[in-house]
């Protein structure tokens, strides 16, 4: 039996029905970024895009179907009262503000009426600026230079190797100190005779001030991503706590609503530690969510580093993940190769590398 022939397998309607009789308590938070418009292309980092819009659709129709979706004040409920939550619970999460947030999947949630948290990261709707890796990826793709010596290396830029030269400069910018990083954008923008991302590319790829007001109407609440979209684990208590409560004053300014929940940038184990946690309790946040893969159990829960899956967009291995979920994480694993996971997501997968083809 081929790997495909059994993934339709296991995904055909009565296995997951006989699976589902042994769903736990459990709560499967997935983690998303970016829907793209079926068969358009990206300037920026095609790395944080998971579904495109019918796949994104179908998964939707799919959790409203044969799973119980949680909002954030479900979620809060459970874990303030001691409760299990729901069998086969779910919660789905989108990080950084992108338009294509509001413009895709926020319909499509209100139409099936699945709630999600929405986290924002402040200065990124204000200034109008995407991110670095955004920045690394409409610059290698724009530029005509071959080749080029970046944080001491030298990148072959030509057509077909473009591609990689993002992924690996991402890559080694994400694990790079904050200094380091500036440093080598510098190198990257000299090397190849650019001047960063237009204004009205990032103004097009992100939400405005107006839309993340009006994402309650669509059942979403919105959630912290700091200010700065920074490493949180980089800075020292002060700075992470300011970073975290200079995000929420103005997120609660903007909405009007209390912001009771947090994801941690990068998300990885190493992004985010223990004074980031007490940080953010102190602060008043409730809810905070790593990029660290796994299911959540409500009696083993740390409510500050909430485990999130990044789903992939096949519908058969998306539901694998949603209906056997212990399985799928830490048994077998089925990538369809497409944005199965995101690259500035934390790998703790045993070595699994995202959105690698299986």
């Amino acid at each position: 039996m081929t790997k495909r022939t059994l993934k339709r397998f296991l995904a055909s309607p009565w296995v997951l029905r006989v699976a589902s009789a042994f769903a736990g308590n459990t709560l499967l938070v997935l983690g998303y970024h970016r829907i793209a418009r079926r068969g358009r292309r990206t300037d920026l980092a095609d790395s944080l895009f998971g579904p495109d819009e019918l796949e994104f659709e179908q998964q939707v129709a799919r959790l409203a179907r044969d799973t119980q979706p949680m909002s954030e004040t479900m979620v809060l409920e459970c874990i303030s009262s001691g409760s299990p939550f729901p069998p086969k619970a779910t919660l789905v999460t989108f990080d950084d503000g992108y338009r294509d947030n509001f413009t895709i999947a926020a319909p499509i949630l209100k139409r099936f009426g699945v709630p999600a948290i929405f986290f924002i990261p402040t200065a990124s709707i204000s200034e109008r600026r995407v991110g670095w890796w955004d920045e690394i990826a409409w610059t290698i793709k724009e530029t005509n230079v071959r080749t080029a010596r970046i944080a001491g290396e030298h990148y072959d830029l030509s057509g077909p190797n473009k591609a990689a030269a993002i992924e690996s400069l991402i890559a080694r910018l994400k694990a790079a100190g904050k200094a380091q990083r500036e440093l080598w954008l510098a190198d990257l923008r000299h090397e190849c005779r650019t001047h960063g991302v237009p204004r009205e590319l990032a103004d097009s790829a992100l939400m405005t001030w107006e839309q993340v007001h009006a994402l309650q109407e669509f059942g979403v609440s919105v959630g912290g991503h700091t200010v700065t979209h920074c490493m949180l684990s980089e800075l020292d208590e002060e700075a992470q706590a300011r970073e975290l409560s200079d995000s929420k004053a103005e997120l609660e300014l903007r909405t009007g609503r209390p912001v009771l929940s947090v994801a941690y940038p990068f998300g990885g184990a190493d992004h985010f530690n223990a004074a980031t946690k007490a940080a953010a309790r102190r602060i008043g946040f409730r809810l905070g969510f790593s990029l660290v893969r796994g299911i959540n159990r409500a009696d083993r829960l740390d409510p500050l580093a909430i485990h999130r899956i990044m789903p992939p967009a096949d519908i058969n291995s998306f539901a694998l993940r949603v209906n056997l979920p212990g399985l799928m994480l830490n048994g077998w694993r089925f990538w369809n190769g497409r944005g199965a996971e995101c690259a500035l997501a934390d790998d703790t997968s045993g070595g699994e590398r995202r959105g690698r083809r299986s």
